[in-house]
């Protein structure tokens, strides 16, 4: 905020200098306008030569200041993004596994792989820019009615419409842009794991020209969304320019029948000169409000997820002896409805080999996941050792998990065993030589 408030002063002051170097040059006399204060404030002999020599002091000054602001500004942008990142997979890591089971795993990996990445530049970035323009735009607009209200008032007028004219038309479609594009995102990363899942299978069945039409399909769904979110966002510079320029003609045509040309080069410098800075901040506010708005589906979605509530460890059993497992009325569903489980009463002693047999759907994995605490049943409980009762997240304590499907990474055989990056890691692996 205090960066902000500093830059807007460097450019007002700057602002404030070309312009009396335009009044000593045209030969206008300074002591009679509304300006006279700041050109008071100024410490030196108010000549040309050191009015240039101040202007050129102000503007190096003043772009060592913003490549500095801007360089932390966009770092503090790119730091929240990693936190948000960071915390939205540690939220999904950590939820429970029927939540997860529950989701689209296209929408998760295009949430962490996409959107989390955009975030800075389409979300937090654009914040930013619109905060930082509005304290520049505000101030030049002061600036410029101080020295007349009415040119002043003229002007604010002027962005004003424009900005409103411009969001109501565009926000809109910058919506509806960013949730299609979120949508074929969600898809085309869907048709690239099952490609690859199904490998053999497309090979085998020469089906490759399906996919291959699938996937073009969506990238261009995807290209079509972005060109034209490009297009939208470059267009302000385009209409802005017409507009303040239009604005300009009649301001001249104004002194022109009023007869008073003699004060329309004063009007000019100063429109010229604020113009030259109101310009790129109408445009970047309105890009800034655009990619907000075409960001906002993405971000309703990774707001919602980050709300999940994560799933606490109980460590209340560990490194008890385990003798005995006992599960009295369990009862469990998928849809909340139908039960899978109705009452089941089993149980695992110590030291017992269990077969589970069934025909295929009949619930073999599902009970598994259950009884060993991946799923959370409906009713019932379990009783440890014949003392005590546990909760349903307890269970995983007392189980190793071996799946159907291969879990292999694509990393060293340390990690695939022990799932740890960290090779100083000091678990319960020990190398044996063959």
């Amino acid at each position: 905020m205090l960066g902000s408030i500093f830059n807007t002063f460097l450019e007002i002051f700057s602002i404030s200098i070309i312009l009396f170097l335009l009044f000593l040059i045209s030969g206008q006399e300074v002591s009679n306008s509304n300006l006279l204060y700041l050109f008071n404030l100024i410490p030196i002999n108010k000549s040309i030569g050191n009015l240039s020599l101040l202007m050129i002091i102000i503007v190096l000054f003043k772009t060592l200041f913003q490549i500095t602001f801007t360089y932390n500004q966009e770092k503090f942008s790119y730091n929240i993004q990693t936190r948000i990142s960071s915390l939205l997979f540690r939220k999904f890591i950590s939820t429970s596994y029927e939540k997860i089971l529950s989701q689209n795993s296209s929408n998760l990996i295009r949430l962490l792989s996409i959107e989390t990445i955009r975030i800075g530049n389409l979300l937090i970035s654009p914040f930013i820019s619109i905060i930082n323009e509005l304290f520049l735009l505000v101030f030049i607009m002061l600036f410029i009615f101080l020295y007349d209200p009415l040119l002043g008032g003229f002007f604010i007028f002027i962005s004003l419409f424009i900005l409103y004219f411009y969001s109501i038309n565009v926000n809109s479609k910058m919506k509806e842009l960013g949730k299609h594009i979120t949508e074929s995102n969600s898809k085309r990363i869907k048709i690239i794991n099952e490609t690859f899942s199904a490998f053999d299978f497309i090979k085998l069945s020469n089906k490759k020209e399906v996919f291959i039409k699938k996937y073009v399909d969506l990238t261009k769904e995807i290209s079509n969304s972005a060109f034209k979110h490009l297009f939208f966002v470059k267009l302000p510079k385009s209409i802005f320019e017409i507009i303040i320029f239009l604005c300009l003609f009649i301001v001249i045509t104004f002194f022109d029948k009023i007869n008073r040309v003699d004060l329309l080069l004063s009007y000019l410098s100063i429109s010229a000169v604020s113009i030259y800075k109101i310009i790129p901040s109408l445009i970047k506010i309105s890009a800034s409000l655009q990619s907000i708005q075409y960001f906002s589906s993405p971000l309703a979605e990774i707001v919602n997820n980050l709300k999940l509530s994560e799933e606490l460890e109980d460590k209340n059993t560990t490194n008890k002896n385990f003798i005995s497992l006992v599960y009295k009325k369990i009862k469990f569903s998928y849809d909340g409805n139908t039960n899978l489980f109705d009452k089941l009463n089993f149980k695992i002693d110590k030291n017992d080999f269990i077969g589970i047999y069934g025909p295929s759907g009949s619930g073999k994995s599902t009970l598994i996941k259950l009884i060993s605490g991946l799923l959370t049943f409906r009713e019932g409980n379990v009783i440890l050792n014949n003392k005590e009762e546990i909760e349903s997240k307890s269970l995983k304590q007392f189980f190793s998990y071996v799946p159907q499907e291969t879990l292999l990474l694509d990393e060293d055989i340390f990690t695939n065993i022990s799932l740890e990056y960290d090779k100083s890691y000091n678990g319960y692996i020990k190398t044996v030589r063959i």
